[in-house]
């Protein structure tokens, strides 16, 4: 992905943790990076990170997360999120996670319970090193 842009008066950043544990899906997320991207412009990858399902599923999921900024609303983000999920083919409910699009941070606010968990910090880790 595109490295760093500085930020735009009355822009926020955002961070967003992207997940799957499709067959595929580095792939999917990858592709989910792009569809980012196309909307949001210039954005930055952390790490990729192997991590276990935080529901105690058999199937391991391949993560990162990506930090971009934006003039949208925090609902028009979340919305835009959900409607990506829903056109990679995102099913609820069902064990293969073909993509799943969390809210990290928008602006000043986190999730502190996604934070808590160990695999965005470790991604995350990629953004602040530079990798």
């Amino acid at each position: 992905m595109t490295e760093g842009k500085e930020a735009v008066v009355g822009e926020r950043p955002v961070i967003v943790g992207l997940g799957s544990n499709a067959t595929d899906g580095k792939a999917n997320v990858s592709m989910a990076l792009e569809q980012l991207q196309t909307r949001f412009g210039v954005l930055r990858q952390g790490r990729w990170v192997v991590s276990a399902d935080v529901h105690g599923g058999p199937r391991r999921y391949v993560n990162t997360v990506a930090l971009f900024w934006t003039e949208e609303g925090e609902a028009a983000v979340r919305e835009g999120l959900k409607a990506l999920e829903t056109h990679m083919g995102r099913v609820r409910g069902g064990e293969e996670v073909c993509i799943d699009l969390d809210l990290l941070a928008y602006g000043d606010w986190f999730s502190n319970e996604l934070w808590q968990r160990e695999y965005n910090r470790k991604a995350l880790m990629g953004l602040v090193l530079g990798e």
